[in-house]
């Protein structure tokens, strides 16, 4: 999340003031706008059958996971516009110093404080939007949003149109050329205003008509949760029982994220075991991958030197003698310290091939075929053999 000292970009009509120009608090009939990029709106993947604080406890958990904060460091609230209230799937999420700076400047007279996106006209199946100062803001449906560079931008709505597209988008502003090359080629109809819905039968996008002033980040959502639990007091038995329930599925959860979390345990231990009989005998494992991949390159530095102790008049003259016998032609033969002998050979067929290649090992050497086709013309099978000799064989 970007700092608070940036500027948000929209400022729609005179409802709106940007937080970054304000010279006092904000008056009470305005909505103060904070950078969407700094509060953005995150997708969780959560399980079916929480509510309430179960469901929001379990949010925390996977928002700790997936953005890397701690509680403490980050305050969410659900995002419930188009979804049920107790079924959300998105949050607002934003540093806990900024929401304290946009608290201290905005003060408590003005009507709300908003991310910037959150002041897009919005409406069901529709995309609307905006690019200022190089930066692109965008109201997705009702459900989803963003502020962010235009290179980020492009990758959140290629991942917006594979997974829910939209039938039509509202550009307020001219737009970059790659977010322009994006819509034309998806099948959105581009409205020329908010009136333009109408014609193409899809819902008018409002301004705040959603409900959007509830999600106020002046609002401490823990305040907001105590203050609920003192007016359902005379309700907390029968509540009681719904919550241990709703523990008892989130410990089922806990359980279930000990037991993968061991397992990856497990696999690494093995991993460590396999590292240590096989490729690094003694001394300490700090890189698996690096420490095996040195192993490997060393091993294959000492199979290059074992070839290179075979002479290569005698291989190839080996090599001769068993290729003509098998009635095979012998374009070219050359050699490499890194690849040993390698044979370019014409055979009548793919028969012809196997039986060569037999016949080599049965004169003790390792033939490997690195390339074979058919020659469209001459109908012959065109091969390319790698011969090294067969250094158990002479063991």
């Amino acid at each position: 999340m970007s700092a608070s000292s940036s500027k948000p970009r929209i400022q729609q009509d005179r409802r709106f003031v940007n937080i970054g120009a304000l010279s006092k608090q904000a008056p009470r009939a305005k909505v103060v706008l904070v950078p969407g990029a700094a509060a953005p709106i995150l997708p969780l993947d959560l399980p079916d059958g929480l509510r309430g604080s179960a469901r929001e406890k379990i949010s925390q958990r996977v928002l700790q996971d997936q953005v890397g904060l701690t509680p403490e460091s980050v305050e969410f609230r659900p995002f419930d516009i188009g979804a049920s209230r107790s079924d959300w799937t998105h949050v607002i999420a934003a540093n806990t110093e900024d929401i304290k700076s946009w608290r201290a400047a905005a003060g408590t007279a003005c009507r709300a404080v908003l991310p910037d996106y959150l002041a897009l006209p919005a409406a069901a199946d529709i995309w609307t939007l905006s690019f200022a100062d190089g930066i692109l803001s965008a109201r997705l449906g009702l459900e989803d949003g963003f502020s962010s560079e235009p290179d980020l931008a492009i990758l959140q709505l290629k991942s917006a149109l594979g997974s829910n597209a939209p039938k039509a988008v509202l550009p307020l502003t001219p737009l970059p050329p790659a977010v322009k090359a994006l819509i034309s080629q998806s099948d959105m109809v581009t409205l020329a205003s908010t009136k333009d819905a109408t014609r193409h039968q899809l819902p008018v996008p409002k301004v705040l008509g959603h409900g959007e002033e509830r999600f106020d980040l002046r609002k401490d959502p823990r305040a907001a949760r105590a203050r609920l639990r003192r007016n359902v007091l005379p309700w907390a038995w029968p509540l009681a029982f719904g919550l241990v329930a709703a523990a008892l599925w989130s410990a089922a959860l806990w359980l279930e994220a000990d037991k993968l979390r061991q397992a990856a345990q497990n696999n690494r231990e093995e991993a460590l075991g396999i590292t240590r009989e096989v490729f690094v005998p003694s001394g300490p494992i700090l890189d698996i991958r690096a420490q095996t991949m040195s192993a490997l390159s060393d091993l294959q530095s000492r199979a290059s030197a074992q070839r290179q102790k075979t002479s290569p008049l005698d291989l190839f003259a080996q090599a001769i003698g068993v290729t003509g016998q098998q009635g095979s032609i012998l374009d070219e033969m050359r050699y490499d310290a890194a690849s040993g002998l390698v044979a370019n050979l014409r055979l009548q067929d793919f028969a012809s091939l196997d039986q060569l290649v037999l016949a080599l090992g049965q004169a003790g050497m390792i033939a490997t075929v690195v390339r074979s086709e058919l020659d469209s013309e001459t109908r012959e099978v065109l091969a390319e053999l790698a011969l090294t000799k067969d250094t158990v064989d002479e063991q």
